[in-house]
């Protein structure tokens, strides 16, 4: 994943910016969340899911929002499991 001395590096970058130390398994997780969402937005799957949550306030519209530690998604539509 990440090496360690980069995620002390940002960690205390973000310190300085914002007063407090950022976890370096909470900077970890957001980064392999990134890539998920990177990944998703590849795949049909981004046609019926609705991204929402502290997670998508975070990505989308307040990069100084809270680290959030989950995905959260709605279906466009009605879907029964197996068309999904």
């Amino acid at each position: 994943m990440i090496p360690q001395r980069n995620l002390s590096l940002l960690s205390n970058r973000l310190a300085r910016k914002g007063g407090r130390r950022v976890p370096e398994t909470v900077l970890e997780r957001d980064y392999c969340l990134s890539w998920f969402l990177i990944g998703l937005s590849h795949s049909p799957l981004k046609d019926i899911l609705l991204f929402k949550g502290g997670t998508c306030i975070k990505k989308c519209y307040i990069p100084d929002y809270r680290f959030s530690e989950d995905l959260d998604f709605t279906l466009a539509e009605e879907y029964t499991f197996k068309n999904i």
